[in-house]
């Protein structure tokens, strides 16, 4: 059985489980720093009432937050079907793109 294409979209690109855990952290942070964006631009540059700007700040934290959740569930279900190349695959795969080049 192959990979869904949600999983097949969401792990375009990434090989291993470590590679899909830093996606995983770094869109964590990037929603987190997105939401202190928006808030402080909300706030110091706008002088728009602090309730708006944590409504902006999270929201669209909010829609960035959900490639997180894509992400992780995406590695969940790699990771209880076994979808994971081995390293030996990664080691001769890498090997055969060197010698095309």
């Amino acid at each position: 059985m192959g990979k869904p294409y949600w999983v097949q979209i969401g792990m375009l690109g990434i090989k291993t489980r470590a590679t899909a855990k830093i996606w995983l952290l770094a869109s964590i942070a990037g929603s987190i720093l997105f939401a202190l964006l928006v808030i402080l631009v909300f706030k110091k540059v706008l002088n728009a009432p602090i309730m708006i700007s944590i409504l902006f700040g999270s929201s669209g934290a909010a829609m960035l937050f959900i490639s997180s959740l894509w992400y992780w569930l995406c590695i969940r279900w790699m990771d209880k079907h076994d979808g994971w190349q081995k390293k030996s695959n990664i080691e001769s795969q890498l090997a055969e793109d060197s010698k095309s080049i």
